[in-house]
């Protein structure tokens, strides 16, 4: 059965500032100089992107012993681990690759433009910001303009890569009406204005449902901003704020880093309901300038810029998530054309908890029940033919099953 393994955020009980501790504590640094980017892996090992020249600091099983790991001598903009495990850094000017074997630095790409955003998808595709947006296949050996911004007076500041190849990119173009988001369907290979047009983008994420967040940073407007259509409608949820970088917990817990360089509130907010509500959250935060924030794959928050803040305990727990190759689960049909049954083999009475839901290619939530009784029907006729995503989550396990919907007259071909 093939494992891996996802967070769920824990239940913080978050009211205002009143805590019982702190949420943050603060971290040494490893020089006095700005943390510009920061990336954590699986077995908590812990990257530093430094600024004012200071290159990539590490350390081991979050031990906070750091150690220069190369670049020094070069601002490191941005920091990226790929599905692989694969480490990657921009800096003033370059793309570079963390060998596994030597444990070094490898120059994939020499440009003259600070590379501020790298991203990858599930495919093995990595992007970058470049006069518009890079993209190698084969970790750097050959690259492509997928999108040029060359002589526009505008900057890609984020990409964020989604499922089946949904790619967001935030821009910003100073004192302008242009920038704003856009997005392709197609891995980059052609891209459409996804609106927010004048508005600093900084930072993109997406929730579990499929909605899209962009935070900015100034001209038309700062704060956050949801979309629940990918772009084309968007509605305001804290507009006071100077938004910087945006984390999104798997369970769907969102978390905005902020700038008070201009005058408006600094620090860490966090939103339980999707962004509809929000509670500041800088207890123990002794700088509410916050460049960026981080969020490791065993849980804890980290906020940095001129200081380094991890969250007291871990906002999230793990569970296991599981494909459905046992057939824990027996789904049928598959291919189905009007209705889904699903029957668990280890509780064929349906007693206890499950939840079911489908998403499509984009990510997008498309049917869900809760409290799910074995071997009942689920009408999945409005559906457009394609693949989903069946997702079952039942005593604190979840299982991913892809089922492919077909028309009836596809059927009888």
């Amino acid at each position: 059965m093939k494992t891996h393994i996802i967070l769920i955020s824990l239940f913080l009980g978050i009211v205002g500032q009143i805590n019982a501790q702190n949420f943050w504590t603060e971290i040494e640094r490893p020089v006095d100089k700005p943390v510009y980017a920061m990336a954590v892996t699986n077995t908590n090992t812990v990257y530093l992107g430094m600024g004012m020249d200071s290159g990539v600091f590490v350390s081991l099983n979050e031990n906070y012993n750091w150690d220069l790991h190369g670049l020094d001598g070069l601002s490191v903009y941005s920091l990226h681990i790929d599905p692989n495990g694969i480490v990657l850094a921009g800096t003033g000017g370059e793309i570079y690759m963390l060998a596994e074997v030597e444990n070094s630095w490898e120059l994939i790409f020499d440009s003259i433009y600070n590379v501020v955003a790298l991203s990858s998808d599930f495919d093995g595709n990595i992007y970058a910001s470049y006069a518009g947006i890079i993209k190698t296949t084969d970790y750097g050996n050959n690259w492509e303009q997928v999108f040029s911004l060359i002589g526009t007076n505008q900057w890609v500041t984020d990409i964020f890569c989604q499922e089946y190849g949904v790619i967001y990119a935030g821009i910003i173009s100073f004192m302008t009406d242009a920038g704003g988001v856009y997005r392709s369907f197609d891995y980059g290979e052609t891209w459409e204005y996804a609106g927010l047009s004048g508005y600093y983008i900084k930072t993109l994420a997406c929730d579990s449902n499929g909605n899209l967040y962009a935070g900015s940073a100034g001209n038309y407007g700062i704060g956050i901003y949801r979309s629940q259509d990918q772009g084309l409608t968007w509605t305001g949820l804290k507009n006071d704020v100077f938004v910087e970088s945006i984390v999104i917990t798997p369970d769907d817990h969102i978390y905005i880093g902020c700038s008070n360089e201009y005058g408006t509130q600094g620090g860490v907010f966090a939103s339980t309901d999707y962004g509809d509500t929000w509670e500041m959250i800088n207890t123990g935060l002794n700088n509410e300038n916050v460049y960026g924030l981080s969020y490791a794959p065993n849980g804890y928050l980290y906020a940095y810029g001129n200081h380094l803040h991890r969250s007291q305990n871990p906002v999230c727990s793990k569970i296991e998530t599981q494909t459905n190759s046992n057939q824990e689960f027996m789904v049928f049909p598959n291919p189905v054309t009007d209705y889904l049954q699903i029957k668990s083999q280890t509780n064929p009475r349906g007693t206890g908890s499950v939840t079911v839901k489908m998403v499509d290619m984009y990510g997008r939530l498309v049917c869900s029940e809760n409290n799910y009784i074995s071997n009942s029907r689920i009408d999945v006729s409005g559906l457009d033919d394609g693949g989903y995503l069946l997702l079952i989550e039942a005593e604190n396990k979840r299982f991913e099953q892809r089922i492919i919907k077909l028309s009836n007259e596809q059927i009888l071909r």
